[in-house]
């Protein structure tokens, strides 16, 4: 029920409107219509109407997280139209139970076993689950006409490198934050773009002609590997293990960053008895210059 009241001068009105969106299938097909009355949040001005901000919206590696567990334990997977909640068991009649608990207190849609989600469609395979985002590739080249475009196989160039210093032609920011913002997006199921983003995305202020194209060869990489994916197996010892490389030593942008990083390697060289030039073993290393 609303009660409309009239507005005191010390209040801000925060205006609403309706957003339409197609749910669809992962063919592409039309699943249903959906309708929000969704508020302008950009009305409101911090520290006055309002002092936190948050955001209920899962992150992509707790979906992947979810996932993992439940292909490690051999867990079926159902999903539900309320919150796009995940519900496993270990029997068919305590899942349903728990689905009929749900759907006594909200309204309930059960779309059965778990196969399209958030955009990334789920595929079981004997090895475990197949995450694939294709359709979601497919629009984003759509919509920024690169569907035609001529594919590639290398997501960057090894020659051009992208610094903040560059001289080239300003382009429309908001087109070019539009792309990032949907390429980070892919990251739930393509890891293996991650760096190439993470660079563009250091220049969404004001990205110019030379950062549009680099852009542009990642969304080629992406019309070559459409349909690669991310395959969760189920493996005997559950672990969590984690990787990290880092290439700090190319990073023009910061001055001196280079110089302090081959100092610093000199050091840890020195320091375990191997000579900065061959790697063979030195009882004395000497000591070397480095220019400033």
């Amino acid at each position: 029920m609303w009660d409309l009241v009239p507005p005191t001068p010390c209040q801000n009105l925060v205006g609403c409107k309706f957003v339409f969106r197609k749910k669809r299938n992962p063919d592409g097909t039309i699943n249903r219509y959906k309708a929000r009355l969704v508020a302008k949040g950009f009305h409101q001005r911090p520290g006055i109407d309002y002092s936190q901000t948050f955001s209920p919206v899962v992150k992509p590696a707790t979906i992947r997280l979810l996932l993992t567990i439940a292909v490690m334990n051999g867990w079926s997977l159902r999903q539900l139209d309320v919150n796009n909640a995940f519900l496993h068991g270990n029997t068919l009649s305590f899942v349903n139970d728990i689905i009929k608990k749900l759907g006594s207190t909200f309204s309930v849609k059960d779309t059965g076993p778990l196969h399209f989600c958030l955009g990334v469609e789920v595929i079981p395979t004997p090895q475990g689950l197949f995450l694939s985002q294709h359709k979601y590739i497919r629009d984003l080249l759509s919509r920024t006409s690169m569907d035609n475009a001529k594919d590639t196989l290398t997501l960057m160039s090894t020659t051009a490198k992208l610094t903040v210093h560059d001289n080239s032609e300003y382009v429309d920011s908001t087109e070019y934050r539009k792309t990032i913002g949907a390429l980070q997006y892919l990251g739930l199921t393509r890891p293996d773009i991650a760096f190439a983003v993470n660079r563009l995305s250091q220049f969404m202020q004001k990205p110019t002609t030379n950062y549009w194209t680099a852009a542009k060869r990642l969304l080629r990489y992406l019309k070559q590997t459409m349909f690669h994916g991310l395959l969760l197996q189920k493996h005997d010892q559950f672990q969590l293990k984690t990787y990290s490389d880092a290439d700090w030593a190319s990073n023009t942008d910061i001055p001196g960053f280079n110089h302090c990083f081959h100092h610093l390697h000199w050091i840890l060289i020195q320091s375990h008895g191997l000579h900065a030039s061959n790697g063979q073993s030195q009882d004395h290393p000497q000591k070397q210059n480095f220019g400033h």
